[in-house]
């Protein structure tokens, strides 16, 4: 076996799996690190724990900090949580599917395996609350940063719940059909990997082309699909055709359609070109009667 040195490290020519560059080496032992801790049910329980504690203590915080009145309070709580939904987004898209990063690679540990209890290292939440708050309090104030916080805190534990949810129960124990819905695109997201990135709400999928139904849409190569196949098929059968493009769902919601005259008139041509047919070989058949054969 011939071997060789890359960078200070052997490998064998013959396997080019084998070539482990010294500065790929750190990166390798902190993607193996964080995907023990993420595979840990401890870490994911702690999550959790830590999740609802962080908003909890944002919201307590901004209560003694502000000097009175409900604005501030509901006002930085609403811009959090709305916040929230693109900041779930953006991580999820460009960061958890970037394909070389080390959080991409801990993100795919997921989609291999959808029910097992995978989260990120506990301490992550509570990690970028204190930062962010010390950040945001030295530009609008200790009062607004923690109630913005609060709620941006508090969609991430929605988030977090509803995600488990969608894991770990079926679609039809689900109380509402907001939660169904959420489940389904969910689901069309673990399927196909690049559409519905959004986990609590569909909103910066439809704004940013990522999500399914509006994805098949803007499709050239479907739209050319779909019009081929409504050119080759029967015109009574179109709207059936076209809900079927639209999507898994929309083909529900159309009504059974009649028949032309045309149609009806080449349905009974074949049937009675068939009873024709079973006229034609029953008289062609010998009679079958019950009495004895005098043939020997």
């Amino acid at each position: 076996m011939t071997t060789g040195t890359a960078a200070g490290i052997p490998m064998d020519r013959r396997d080019e799996r084998a070539v482990i560059p010294v500065t790929a080496a750190p990166r390798q032992a902190l993607r193996v690190l964080l995907s023990l801790i993420a595979e840990s049910r401890a870490n994911y329980c702690a999550s959790y724990a830590i999740d609802l504690a962080c908003p909890l203590a944002l919201g307590y915080l901004g209560m003694r900090r502000t000097t009175g009145g409900w604005l501030i309070p509901l006002a930085g709580g609403c811009a959090g949580l709305a916040s929230f939904t693109f900041v779930e987004y953006a991580i999820h898209r460009w960061l958890f599917h970037r394909p070389s990063s080390t959080m991409g690679a801990v993100h795919q540990a997921h989609h291999d395996a959808p029910h097992d209890h995978a989260a990120l290292p506990c301490i992550t939440s509570a990690v970028v609350a204190v930062v962010a708050w010390w950040v945001l309090s030295a530009m609008v104030g200790s009062a607004a940063a923690s109630f913005f916080l609060c709620g941006l805190m508090s969609g991430y534990f929605c988030y977090a719940t509803l995600h488990h949810f969608e894991h770990s129960i079926r679609i039809n124990a689900l109380p509402c059909r907001f939660l169904q819905q959420r489940l389904a695109a969910h689901a069309v997201h673990h399927r196909l990997g690049d559409v519905n990135y959004g986990v609590t709400t569909s909103f910066w999928d439809r704004m940013l082309g990522t999500g399914y139904k509006a994805r098949r849409k803007s499709s050239p190569q479907r739209a050319r699909h779909a019009e081929h196949r409504r050119r080759s098929i029967a015109p009574e059968h179109s709207r059936v055709a076209e809900a079927h493009e639209a999507g898994p769902t929309a083909i529900l919601d159309v009504q059974p359609v009649r028949l032309s005259r045309e149609l009806q008139r080449q349905l009974r041509v074949r049937k009675s070109s068939l009873t024709g047919c079973a006229a034609v070989r029953n008289n062609a058949a010998p009679a079958i009667t019950n009495e004895p054969s005098t043939s020997r």
